[in-house]
């Protein structure tokens, strides 16, 4: 998206910009207008890029479970980000405005609840998703905390009051004993606008459960208008070399609006990362940037008259 989406980038560029002009007109009130306007014009391009992580580790996830005093995980997620300002909520870069919602399904299209996994305290005997995970191919190791899963058994969960319910159903609220589907699912998540998405993390995915690469094993993207990006067989979710170890898909694509990704046996997700697509790819300016940039060649433009008239 050319270097307007690099804050450090744009910042150095526009200082080099600045000393060779400094240089060729040798005058420090016009390196002083130009320098204002092209600096200011760096900073608004790009702080009109937003950048979040949706890790599941937010602050108003970590009430306790409703049904189970003091525990977290089991948590159903579903529409919990879907009130805008809640993912990144304290981080200063963030994009208020932007919500997501979750959905889980069986590879055979039936509902399966999504839920919060505690990787530092594993249960329903998934051990393999116990932190700490390594990387597959760097060695990296990572404490992720909560992470998300598709529930094994959606009949053992419960509304806020305790009752027994299908994890289906609309008042669910967590489920019993969180536990990794072993014949795996599909994770939906949909923006209410445009992103570009940059990777995901994924854990325990064997490497029998990938190859070869099939419909099952699918990440495909979506745009506002509901057709999938760059066609079938661009993505697919990654090994991770099994038990206890983790990968991350680096995508790097703009407009999509809803992710599908399919696992063909357990797997879990955490570390949603992207930016909003709010500036242009090309990097064109805002018209309040424009105004700043010109400023500043205009006082260039005035000093050189004048200094020619005065010699």
């Amino acid at each position: 998206m050319g270097i307007f989406t690099n804050p450090a980038g744009t910042a150095k560029a526009a200082r080099h910009w600045i000393a060779g002009f400094c240089r060729r007109f040798d005058g420090a009130l016009a390196c002083g207008v130009l320098g204002f306007g092209v600096l200011a014009a760096a900073l608004v391009i790009s702080s009109s890029v937003h950048a979040w992580t949706i890790d599941f580790e937010d602050s108003f996830l970590d009430l306790p479970n409703p049904v189970v005093s003091g525990q977290v995980q089991g948590r159903i997620i579903d529409d919990e980000f879907s009130t805008p300002g809640l993912i990144d909520p304290t981080a200063i870069d963030h994009d208020p405005t932007l919500t997501a919602s979750f959905d889980g399904f069986k590879l055979n299209g039936n509902n399966n609840p999504l839920v919060l996994f505690n990787s530092n305290s594993p249960t329903g005997g998934d051990y393999d998703l116990g932190a700490p995970f390594t990387h597959a191919d760097t060695n990296q190791v990572l404490n992720p905390g909560q992470i998300l899963i598709l529930h094994e058994q959606p009949r053992y969960c419960r509304k806020a009051n305790g009752a027994r319910v299908n994890g289906n159903n609309a008042n669910a609220v967590s489920c019993d004993d969180p536990d990794d589907r072993a014949n795996g699912g599909e994770f939906q998540i949909e923006f209410n606008k445009a992103v570009t998405l940059q990777s995901i993390d994924f854990f325990d995915i064997e490497y029998n459960e990938t190859l070869p690469p099939d419909p099952n094993n699918e990440i495909t993207l979506f745009d506002v208008n509901g057709n999938q990006i760059l066609g079938a067989g661009a993505f697919y979710t990654p090994s991770t070399g099994g038990d206890n170890k983790w990968k991350d898909v680096i995508f790097n694509v703009a407009g999509v609006a809803k992710i599908k990704i399919k696992c063909s046996g357990s797997c879990a997700i955490d570390n949603i990362r992207g930016t909003d697509d709010g500036t242009p790819p090309t990097g064109v300016p805002e018209p309040s940037t424009v105004l700043l940039f010109a400023a500043g060649l205009i006082g260039g433009g005035w000093y050189r008259r004048r200094k020619k008239t005065n010699s």
